[in-house]
């Protein structure tokens, strides 16, 4: 979605919201035409694209011209501060709850990262087509789900060292769980959780559950992460 001053801009038709999401992408730097083409056709471009790129390109500026889109010696730029973009303040805001986190404050890590998931609102990428950004979309998910394991590892040691409960930590990550049922790390993170809450037959049942579907939709088995897990309730180890 593009945002002026608040107001919400649709630009034009599907290759042309390609092109400024290509650019949106990696806003200040430019994109060569080769990378814009393969992007656009899938690697299958049409004898005209570039002729095709310049017309997306005097459209683009005649709909946003308060984002000037620049032309490069290798492409075009957006010339667009970074942050202007909400996947790189998620993705500066993950680095930052790093090194948060290995400084040991947990407190000042959970916020940043609860700001940096704040920037999802559904799928990455959606309205813009293509094999290219499909796929561009999916790695886009895997970092949101890995930040997402992060921020519930954060939590389980905030609640952890506060000898709080866990209520409230099983009962937000249970959906993300449901939503993603072969994401191992978040579903470590429920049976970890329901573990210190002291319901560790329900994490067993969490573990059974995921290892059924992983068996049948991956055919392997669950990674040594969960498998130690398992066997730890089963042991009473805490």
């Amino acid at each position: 979605m593009l945002r002026i001053d608040g107001r919400v801009v649709h630009p034009g038709q599907p290759k042309q919201r390609a092109l400024l999401a290509l650019l949106a992408l990696s806003p200040g730097v430019p994109v060569a035409l080769p990378e814009i083409i393969d992007a656009l056709w899938d690697h299958a471009p049409s004898a005209g694209a570039r002729n095709q790129i310049q017309v997306y390109v005097s459209r683009l500026r005649q709909q946003i011209s308060a984002i000037p889109i620049d032309t490069h010696p290798a492409g075009y730029v957006l010339d667009l501060p970074a942050e202007c973009v909400d996947l790189i303040r998620f993705e500066h805001a993950v680095i930052r709850a790093g090194h948060l986190i290995r400084d040991g404050d947990l407190g000042a890590a959970d916020q940043v990262l609860c700001e940096a998931l704040r920037q999802w609102t559904g799928r990455p990428l959606s309205g813009v087509p293509g094999v290219y950004f499909e796929r561009l979309a999916d790695q886009l998910q895997e970092r949101r789900l890995s930040a997402l394991e992060q921020h519930v590892h954060v939590r389980l040691g905030l609640v952890e060292r506060s000898g709080g409960d866990f209520v409230e930590l099983t009962h937000n990550l249970r959906p993300a769980v449901t939503a993603n049922p072969l994401h191992e790390g978040l579903r470590h993170g429920l049976m970890l959780a329901l573990y210190h809450d002291g319901r560790p037959a329900e994490a067993l049942a969490v573990y059974r559950e995921g290892r059924q579907r992983i068996v049948d939709e991956l055919g392997i088995e669950p990674g040594p992460r969960l498998r130690s897990l398992e066997l730890r309730i089963l042991r009473g180890d805490r």
